[in-house]
């Protein structure tokens, strides 16, 4: 199979309205939601204010899950701030590109709260743990 490498992702839909992906959370709810892909950042993150929206539309409670005591790291979030990794959400993401074919892959998202506001409308933001997955998929 034929793949793109997965620094090659991000790169070819830049140019183009941000890409549609369908995530399905470990409670079967799904959403439709434009993604950003930022490689240089080590984990993938979803805003508070979405994962407040996915828990009003979604007919059972959305897991958004504590980091385990102990396992306290920092890392910096797609606004440019650092933040202690404290919540996050695992979901099953499927792109939605006729360039792009592969198995969607179950990521971790960090629940981070975006000062900045969203007025870009991304709110879920694919970094490099995605890409990683996606390689190891097809390695």
């Amino acid at each position: 199979m034929n793949l793109p490498r997965p620094d090659q992702y991000g790169q070819a839909i830049h140019h183009k309205a941000p890409p549609l992906v369908t995530a399905t959370y470990d409670n079967g709810h799904q959403s439709r939601q434009a993604v950003a892909f930022d490689d240089t950042l080590s984990f993938s993150f979803i805003t508070q204010r979405y994962v407040d929206i996915l828990e009003q539309s979604s007919p059972s409670p959305i897991e958004v899950m504590p980091v385990p005591p102990g396992i306290s790291d920092k890392t910096r979030c797609p606004n440019g701030t650092f933040i202690a990794i404290e919540r996050v959400l695992y979901a099953t993401v499927e792109l939605e590109s006729s360039h792009f074919q592969f198995q969607a892959p179950r990521v971790c998202f960090v629940v981070y709260h975006d000062g900045l506001g969203i007025e870009d409308g991304i709110q879920m933001t694919l970094g490099h743990n995605w890409a990683t997955k996606i390689a190891q998929a097809y390695a």
